[in-house]
């Protein structure tokens, strides 16, 4: 919860899968049809995090969506993510929090869990000018600090065995 770059991993998830307009959403369900639906997302912890990819599609399109998925976050960390791309991913995520926080009880849990993890209370129109302060360049470094094959991981539901199969479509 702590981490150095909690917000701008919360932007990177926008780009890849945080809407319909993102990165996976666009590749894998418009372009390719390969899914049902696809998202990408940040889920933070005392200690620990995780950036995860989720997606729902028939098991025969496995293989290629995991070699797609794999192609995207290859490429957020190699390439940077372009201006008007990461101004829709921020004006997304404020829009997102300004319409949530028209309710009492998500103001609650804002300032318990900044209080909670953080031991600090932040305004939301601070938080809010925060996000749009991030730069294409603190995404690319929270990529390539966070995106890791080997030390990847890959949760199936469905008629599977094993993940292990998958798993190595994934890891190099």
């Amino acid at each position: 919860y702590r981490h150095k770059n909690k917000l701008a991993l919360d932007l990177l998830a926008t780009v890849l899968g945080g809407n319909m307009s993102s990165r996976l959403f666009m590749r894998l369900r418009e372009r390719e049809g390969l899914c049902y639906s696809i998202n990408a997302a940040t889920e933070n912890y005392e200690g620990t995090g995780v950036l995860a990819v989720q997606a729902g599609l028939d098991t025969a399109r496995l293989p290629q969506a995991i070699k797609l998925i794999r192609q995207e976050l290859i490429k957020v960390i190699t390439e940077p993510i372009g201006l008007e791309e990461l101004n829709k991913a921020k004006e997304f995520i404020k829009g997102k929090i300004t319409l949530a926080m028209e309710n009492s009880s998500t103001q609650a849990q804002w300032a318990a869990k900044q209080y909670i993890f953080e031991n600090k209370l932040e305004d939301t129109k601070q938080f809010l000018v925060r996000i749009s302060q991030l730069q294409a360049r603190e995404l690319s470094l929270a990529a390539k600090e966070v995106i890791n094959f080997k030390q990847a991981n890959l949760a199936l539901i469905g008629p599977f065995n094993s993940a292990k199969p998958w798993l190595k479509l994934i890891k190099p």
